[in-house]
């Protein structure tokens, strides 16, 4: 689903930026598997990410905009008590997923997490409990931001994470590349 959304926006040239095109294909994509309300829900936490990223934090750790902190404002967020007692509530979510789009523009200099991957990341993080989801993403469309995203909401959150791997050669590369990624965040 979200594999070949991203496939067929690459090959027609839409603007990775335009959210309403993106739901709109993932409704048409996914012949009613994915309920409305729940894509609904989904591009509301894109975009309250989006106008996050341009916004102070509600932790008041600091003046700046999370898109103008650096490594050490976003190691105080982490450290925040008004962090640490909000990151189990859902509309803290787009918060924290714009600071970790900072720390991976920080880390990448200059790459951040697409609309594509906050849907998966979404999808994923707000999926009723106890129902299965499985998301199929194409190689090259970001698997290891997304799942990196959601290690590190689970781990703000004190859960434990496990991540598996078919390919321990990916599994290394990937471990090596977000480890300063994981550090500042």
């Amino acid at each position: 689903m979200i594999k070949d959304l991203a496939i067929e926006q690459k090959l027609k040239g839409i603007d990775e930026n335009n959210l309403e095109t993106m739901i709109e294909q993932l409704r048409n994509k996914n012949n009613s598997k994915l309920e409305e309300n729940l894509l609904i829900k989904v591009k509301g936490l894109i975009e309250k990410t989006r106008y996050c990223f341009n916004s102070k934090s509600k932790s008041g750790i600091s003046n700046k905009r999370i898109n103008q902190y650096l490594a050490q404002d976003i190691l105080d967020w982490r450290k925040s008590e008004i962090t640490i007692k909000l990151i189990n509530k859902e509309n803290f979510l787009p918060e924290a997923i714009a600071v970790i789009d900072r720390a991976l523009e920080i880390i990448t200099n200059g790459h951040r997490i697409r609309n594509v991957q906050l849907a998966s990341i979404f999808l994923i993080l707000t999926s009723p409990k106890n129902r299965g989801l499985l998301l199929q993403i194409k190689t090259g469309e970001g698997k290891s931001n997304i799942v990196a995203a959601i290690a590190i909401i689970k781990a703000l959150q004190f859960q434990f994470v496990d991540i598996l791997s078919s390919s321990i050669v990916l599994a290394k590369r990937d471990a090596e590349e977000k480890k300063k990624f994981l550090q500042i965040i």
